[in-house]
């Protein structure tokens, strides 16, 4: 299992306050995901922050058969439904996930 977060690097202007996030994972991902893997599981976790960037859009793929795109943060504001987003998820066992995935990262998300 490999885990990416790709995140921003600024926080969205129209949120106002200190512009910069620090390079760690919220605590809602710390709680919610990372301490529930395994520790073995826990090296497989990345993350990296974009400078000066925001991002809004997420994915998720999951074993080449799974996809998930949209605005839903990961954080408990969009994930308990406080933020109105909208995610839309593709799953399949032909190969457009995985065609997706390799398209993205060519040679750094390689199954193992």
């Amino acid at each position: 299992m490999k885990v990416i977060l790709v995140c921003s690097g600024r926080k969205d202007p129209a949120d106002g306050g200190v512009n910069k996030f620090r390079r760690r994972v919220t605590g809602d991902i710390q709680r919610g995901v990372i301490d529930l893997l395994t520790p073995a599981d826990r090296g497989n976790v990345m993350m990296h922050r974009i400078e000066d960037l925001t991002v809004h859009t997420k994915l998720m793929l999951i074993d080449d058969v799974f996809a998930s795109v949209g605005s839903a943060n990961f954080y408990s504001r969009s994930m308990r439904g406080t933020d109105t987003e909208i995610n839309s998820v593709f799953v399949t066992t032909g190969s457009q996930i995985r065609d997706l995935r390799v398209q993205l990262w060519p040679s750094t998300c390689a199954p193992r």
